[in-house]
């Protein structure tokens, strides 16, 4: 980055030798300080991109959200990590080249030394030296780019072409969640997983003590909690056209085709 600014530098004090060695013709002029001022722009706009925001490590979720580790400003000479309490979140997810943050993703961990605050528009606004949490990873995404996904180790097709699903799942950036039972709707799980309808008397449930996502009608998600609750075992679903899968590492993807 520092070769590229001197690289500007360069070329804006050639423009302005430029300018100098045609003082007299104001069209030529005019011209010149126009390139000026575009190339200081460039400039700014080089570093604003590549100077912002740092991460430790990236990693990209089946669900088209991008989960970024140790997430820092870097200002000056500063790698600065950034304070959860005194900073917005999806501002931090903008200052990263997203725009939203994926709800009930953060993690955080307590850091003794210099941290930074971001606004919700993603820009720098203080900094202290103090004892508190900071982002140790936060999954952010774009409008458009990701949507609620179904997450199984384990599927039947039946003979009537009803989908059993077992153990299902939402991933939500790096999560692969349990779904609540109580607190969610049949159908709106098997919409989850792109089929329209749960068929009715076939669903099997566990207790389960941990995170837990909620399912609302038209699954989608609508909260988490960390809970001793009873969840979904198994689930069947019919109305089958709907759905796409993915295999993934350790099982096999859902989501609605569009």
């Amino acid at each position: 980055m520092r070769h590229l600014n001197l690289i500007f530098a360069s070329l804006i004090v050639a423009t302005f030798a430029q300018i100098q060695a045609h003082a007299d013709d104001d069209s030529l002029r005019q011209a010149m300080q126009q390139k000026v001022i575009q190339l200081a722009a460039q400039a700014r706009q080089t570093y604003k991109v590549s100077h912002t925001g740092g991460k430790s490590a990236v990693i990209f979720n089946h669900d088209g959200s991008t989960t970024f580790k140790r997430p820092t400003l870097l200002r000056g000479p500063n790698q600065l990590l950034i304070s959860v309490a005194n900073s917005d979140d999806n501002g931090v997810c903008r200052l990263l080249g997203k725009s939203q943050a994926l709800a009930g993703t953060i993690e955080f961990t307590l850091n003794d030394g210099l941290h930074a605050d971001i606004g919700s528009q993603g820009v720098y606004s203080s900094q202290q030296s103090s004892y508190e949490n900071v982002y140790d990873s936060i999954s952010c995404f774009n409008p458009g780019e990701r949507q609620d996904t179904g997450f199984t180790a384990n599927f039947t097709v039946n003979p009537d072409q009803s989908v059993t699903i077992f153990a299902p799942r939402i991933i939500r950036g790096t999560y692969q969640l349990l779904i609540s039972q109580a607190n969610s709707d049949d159908d709106g799980v098997c919409r989850l997983f792109g089929m329209d309808h749960s068929l009715q008397g076939t669903t099997a449930t566990k207790v389960d003590d941990g995170l837990h996502a909620d399912i609302g009608s038209q699954g989608v998600y609508s909260s988490q909690q960390l809970s001793y609750e009873v969840v979904y075992d198994s689930i069947t679903c019919f109305d089958t056209s709907m759905y796409k899968t993915t295999a993934a590492a350790d099982g096999t993807i859902f989501q609605k085709s569009r």
